[in-house]
């Protein structure tokens, strides 16, 4: 994806690139929708919740308490200034 021009609201325009598609294989991929972490479904300490929800994971690496498993973006537990993006923490692996 590349932005282009801006719309009437201010924002640029998503354009598709050809031929830059690609597909990573997961297990389990997480819909993040609304104000508060969901991590309800997290039973027995398997990965460390903070208070408020949020997901225990080191800001440099994205792992949590659980080996192999990592938490990146708005349930983790650290501010939107030091996010790194899931890329950052898969080669850290």
């Amino acid at each position: 994806m590349e932005l282009l021009e801006f719309d009437s609201s201010g924002r640029r325009t998503p354009h598709a690139l050809p031929g830059s598609e690609y597909n990573i294989g997961v297990d389990t991929v997480i819909e993040a929708i609304g104000q508060r972490p969901e991590t309800s479904f997290i039973k027995g300490g398997e990965v460390k919740v903070g208070r408020g929800g949020n997901v225990l994971a080191d800001p440099r690496t994205l792992a949590t308490s659980q080996p192999g498993v990592f938490a990146g973006g708005d349930v983790c537990n650290w501010t939107e200034d030091r996010y790194l993006g899931g890329s950052s923490g898969a080669a850290s692996c």
